[in-house]
């Protein structure tokens, strides 16, 4: 390995480091999700005939964002001292909502579903409707 490689992979490492914190399960756990939800996406909207290169860079857009809170999440832990509560409540609630996406797109595509995880997705939403409505 080159030392200009080295170099940047040690640079690379810090700037995440110094952003989200250590690495952890929740990230690894989110990161997967997150390329599942972004590839099921995909595959969802090629079955359907509805395959957009808008949609497909807003879901990128997107998931930036949601790594840019999660980033805020772990700098609000270094504030208040909390260690990584705030980071992983970050890491659980969008982990969440990832599984949710990926159930949807699933659905979307044609594939079916057990009842209770349609039922579970179904009161998800009301209850975030109800919450973006008061």
């Amino acid at each position: 390995m080159s030392s200009a490689y080295k170099f940047a992979v040690s640079i690379a490492g810090s700037i995440f480091g110094y952003l989200f914190g250590e690495w952890s399960a929740l990230f690894t756990t989110l990161l997967v999700l997150s390329v599942i939800d972004f590839l099921s996406g995909i595959l969802a909207g090629t079955i359907r005939g509805e395959l957009s290169s808008k949609k497909g860079t807003v879901g990128i857009v997107r998931k930036i964002l949601m790594f840019f809170v999660i980033a805020v999440g772990h700098q609000l832990d270094v504030m208040l001292g909390t260690h990584a509560a705030i980071r992983d409540a970050t890491l659980v609630f969008y982990a969440v909502n990832e599984v949710i996406s990926i159930f949807e797109n699933c659905g979307r595509a044609g594939m079916p579903l057990p009842d209770k995880v349609m039922k579970a997705i179904d009161v998800l939403r009301e209850s975030d409707y109800k919450k973006k409505g008061e």
